[in-house]
């Protein structure tokens, strides 16, 4: 049975709460203005995470690292040691995460069930759920969502994949190559995650296929299937662009973007050869629009061009056995398929506690959901980390919502 959080004999009116990534929530809550001088307010506040801080780091490939310099990315008044790396593996982040999170109030292993509004208090009830099952209701005045959106994979499905008798995973349940090693993989998908778990999939000495036509003998091959254009950055660019961050946010995309063809002229040529298309859309702008980050290049492009990793821009027809066909006739044999195929953004883990007529109206035209603000259709809601820009290659824009704008007359 659910019962109300007691603190003595009195029940505690808590003024906002977050929950979700502590790595949003707590830096947000901490830091109320990045503009002038920062700003402290002594308001109660607990953050709810259904697993332990760090965790959706923790869980990732072995092989990730942070996509920003660490000056950029680190949190507010407790920043990296001086001899951390440039970019930050997962493990040492998650690390991060977990120590920042014991100078806060975060109560973790907690999943929120349900919420709901009442118009006439003008207060938040939350319901909780600890690992045991029992329950607890929480009142706030606030209400803050910190969860993200990457935690619903999206599974593409392909006729006849149920006769594959190798593994179909998607790349959040990769880990490393060390089980595919000696074998052939297809990646699904050519964003962050296709690109880098190619790349660690021929660390691990994946075998070349059979589609000699597509290849030449070579070392070992991987294959991803690349349909969309994309944009590509080398990481040295993306260090550049970190350490001038204060600079470059402060200048409009459109003028970012400007450089964009001749960027891409000097630094990749023509990439057409290699089954790839860049995007003639602005990096800055897809990044703002859209939500859509660029392909840190760690690696990979060198080994496309010399052969060793293969992109095909081919649509799967269908699957029979070890072998898939592709739109234009071709096929190719292979034992495992990796879908590096994103999430499902219309379906954040918000969608199980939030009611469905305020989720329905919160993405904006790009299907990005506006953050820092309260929203529009809902009084005293909050949703921070889901325009993440800051942790988007640091984008310029001049309306840059990266800390919580709360009305203070909420905290009274």
């Amino acid at each position: 049975m659910a019962e109300s959080y007691n603190q003595g004999e009195r029940t505690q009116l808590l003024r906002g709460f977050l929950f979700g990534q502590p790595e949003y929530g707590v830096r947000r809550h901490d830091n109320k203005t990045l503009k002038g001088n920062h700003t402290f307010y002594e308001i109660p506040y607990i953050v709810f995470e259904k697993d332990v801080p760090g965790s959706a780091w923790s869980k990732r490939y072995d092989r990730l690292h942070l996509h920003t310099v660490r000056d950029i990315s680190q949190l507010p008044f407790w920043g990296f040691p001086e001899n951390a790396p440039t970019f930050v593996s997962r493990t040492y982040l998650a690390k991060y995460y977990q120590a920042y999170a014991l100078f806060h109030n975060v109560r973790s292993n907690t999943l929120v069930v349900s919420t709901k509004y009442d118009e006439s208090g003008q207060l938040w009830s939350v319901v909780t759920r600890s690992p045991d099952g029992a329950e607890q209701i929480y009142t706030s005045k606030v209400l803050t969502i910190c969860t993200g959106q990457e935690a619903i994979p999206k599974i593409p499905h392909f006729d006849g994949e149920s006769s594959f008798p190798g593994r179909i995973l998607h790349s959040q349940d990769y880990m490393n190559g060390k089980e595919f090693e000696g074998k052939r993989v297809l990646v699904i998908g050519f964003g962050n995650s296709g690109s880098e778990i190619a790349l660690d999939l021929w660390e691990w000495n994946a075998v070349p296929t059979a589609l000699t036509f597509l290849f030449r003998h070579i070392h070992s091959l991987v294959q991803i299937l690349a349909r969309s254009a994309v944009h590509m950055v080398p990481r040295y660019v993306t260090r550049i662009l970190g350490h001038l961050f204060p600079i470059v946010r402060s200048i409009p995309p459109t003028i970012l973007d400007g450089s964009q063809s001749l960027m891409y002229s000097l630094i990749w040529g023509d990439l057409s050869p290699y089954n790839i298309t860049l995007k003639k859309s602005g990096i800055f702008h897809d990044i703002v629009e859209h939500h859509k980050s660029p392909i840190q290049d760690i690696g990979t492009m060198n080994l496309i061009k010399n052969g060793e990793i293969s992109v095909i821009n081919q649509e799967i027809t269908r699957i029979d056995g070890s072998k898939v066909y592709f739109k234009d006739g071709s096929s190719g044999e292979f034992d495992h398929i990796v879908l590096a195929t994103g999430f499902e953004y219309s379906f954040g883990p918000y969608t199980s506690f939030l009611d469905t007529n305020i989720v329905s109206r919160l993405p904006n035209k790009n299907k990005v959901v506006p953050s820092g603000e309260e929203v529009d259709h809902q009084p005293r809601l909050y949703l921070l980390g889901f325009d993440d820009y800051l942790g988007r290659l640091g984008c310029a824009s001049t309306s840059l919502n990266t800390e919580l704008k709360v009305d203070l007359t909420y905290a009274t």
